[in-house]
């Protein structure tokens, strides 16, 4: 588990190291149920005081990212169990505020009028359009949420299709438009509210990915590695498409065992673009150690200049209706 502290900032180095865990787990990097590295361990590790692993740990557990077994180790929870713990602390707030409120001889009405006013004043203080992404492969998430963050004026949530299929309420009434790829357009039409929120966006392949692929026609044996199965695919597909399917094709995930040999096989070696948020620093050295050598491709998509136009122009359109 690679997680690096950053120099003069006036964030505590414990909250770095629950804001990089939360991070790695929502992007996949850490999956669900893996075993994570003791307070001992890290402590060696980062060379930081086992105090400060500890109370890292302790607050990714009260955040329900995290479970600590004595005896068994510490582990990444379920998504669902992360979500029903998020759920039990949000209502659990709520309810002591509720309380609070009783307290004080507001009825119910009046305490449904305070919440809607300072909800919206919160929704609507400084902040820009909010739209979420959402992707069933961390890669692609990874990618589309980029390009779009770029556009500005915009408050970005991104959220894998297991997250939202599970968890529908984080695609809320808030969100001003959801943007996701066509094939995951009906599974999100029967779960959000407003399906005319719902932008479909294509995507394909860089120019330069494009071009760097046509340079590996002479590679008769083709890895692939990815951090999902849809990715992986789409790495397969794009890749034939140029080249042709005369290759032959060897696929593995980022975290299998033995990637020395795996690359050792290769003429040339697909991954995705940004690939190092994914691979351990094991593969990562493979990876250089191979590039060397022979091609390594980080294969990038992006949204396509039609669907690109088509979502600039409705987020530009609700800005512009937000002015006025």
């Amino acid at each position: 588990m690679e997680i690096r502290i950053k120099s003069g900032t006036d964030v505590p180095i414990y909250q770095q190291i629950v804001d990089a865990v939360q991070e790695q787990i929502s992007s996949g990097v850490l999956a669900e149920g893996q075993k994570l590295p003791t307070v001992r361990q890290l402590a060696e590790e980062m060379g930081l005081a086992k105090g400060t692993i500890k109370r890292a740990y302790d607050e990714l557990e009260r955040c329900g990212a995290i479970r600590m077994t004595q005896g068994k180790g510490t582990f990444v929870l379920e998504l669902r169990r992360r979500t029903d713990s998020h759920k039990e602390q949000a209502m659990q707030a709520i309810d002591r505020m509720l309380d609070e409120l009783e307290a004080l001889d507001f009825s119910p009405r009046e305490i449904e009028i305070f919440f809607d006013l300072k909800l919206r004043a919160r929704m609507d203080r400084g902040a820009g359009l909010r739209v979420a992404v959402t992707d069933c492969n961390v890669e692609a998430l990874a990618l589309i949420a980029d390009q779009i963050a770029a556009i500005g004026g915009i408050e970005l949530f991104r959220f894998t299709l297991d997250e939202v299929m599970s968890a529908p309420y984080k695609l809320s009434d808030s969100m001003e438009l959801i943007f996701t790829t066509e094939r995951h357009v009906e599974q999100l039409e029967r779960i959000v509210s407003q399906p005319q929120k719902i932008v479909k966006l294509a995507l394909a392949p860089t120019q330069a990915t494009v071009v760097s692929l046509a340079r590996m026609r002479d590679a008769r044996r083709i890895g692939i590695i990815s951090a999902s199965e849809q990715y992986g695919d789409a790495m397969r597909e794009g890749a034939s498409e140029v080249i042709g399917t005369d290759h032959r094709f060897e696929s593995r995930f980022f975290g299998d065992g033995d990637p020395g040999g795996f690359v050792s096989r290769q003429d040339a070696v697909l991954v995705p673009a940004g690939y190092m948020k994914y691979c351990s620093a094991e593969e990562a050295e493979w990876l250089h150690r191979f590039s060397r050598s022979k091609p390594l491709l980080a294969y990038e998509l992006q949204i396509d200049a039609g669907s690109f136009m088509y979502l600039r122009d409705r987020i530009e359109q609700l800005q512009r209706r937000r002015r006025k």
